[in-house]
């Protein structure tokens, strides 16, 4: 693997922080969106091989839901948030302030709206975070929502990296509301040209801070 597509203790610790911003700024606009309070803790980020993120979700045939957006901008590439489908259904019944209740395994259109929603201010959030930071335009589309088992959702939406991406940067999450957690994992894809660029900006920021 060529050494410039690692990253170093230094690059991963500023991704963690610039994360941790966006995570910041998405449980503040949430909060005041439901009025209640909403912690969004950032739990690990790494960069790894595309093929290996459906391994770092869940067991292969647990049903998810995956919201997917589309990046332009300086760069192109693809934003996916995924969780369990018991966590999603949990994170609607938090933002909603209403208990419909277990056991159902369909989204109704209101409830749709309300995770396409949250992940446009998650992503809104995140983007923002690393388009400061790297100096680099970054826009993201409105999402699409599926539901679906891990595997055959994850590859879905990979099968349109499977010859231009090699790496992506995995961010896990925690939705936290009264010591309540909802755990969710986001995934941003670059093409090769892409992520070419984002690593430079990347390399070149936190050589010019030592």
């Amino acid at each position: 693997m060529d050494q410039n597509t690692m990253l170093t203790d230094n690059e991963k610790k500023v991704l963690l922080d610039l994360s941790q911003r966006g995570a910041g700024a998405s449980a503040s606009a949430i909060s005041k969106m439901i009025n209640k309070h909403v912690k969004l803790d950032v739990q690990d980020v790494s960069y790894l091989e595309v093929e290996k993120i459906g391994g770092t979700i869940l067991d292969s045939e647990t049903v998810v839901t995956t919201l997917y957006l589309r990046i332009t901008g300086d760069v192109a590439g693809s934003m996916v948030l995924v969780f369990p489908n018991e966590c999603a259904f949990f994170l609607v019944e938090l933002l909603s302030q209403k208990n419909e209740g277990k056991g159902r395994t369909k989204f109704t259109e209101y409830e749709k709206s309300i995770l396409k929603e949250i992940s446009n201010i998650v992503s809104g959030s995140f983007l923002k975070s690393l388009s400061d930071y790297l100096g680099l335009s970054l826009v993201e589309s409105i999402p699409d929502m599926t539901t679906d088992m891990a595997q055959a959702a994850m590859d879905s939406i990979l099968i349109d990296f499977a010859h231009s991406a090699h790496k992506a940067i995995t961010i896990n999450i925690v939705f936290i509301s009264n010591e309540e957690k909802i755990k969710g994992s986001f995934f941003l894809l670059f093409d090769s040209a892409s992520a070419d660029i984002i690593l430079k900006s990347l390399k070149g920021k936190v050589n010019n801070a030592k």
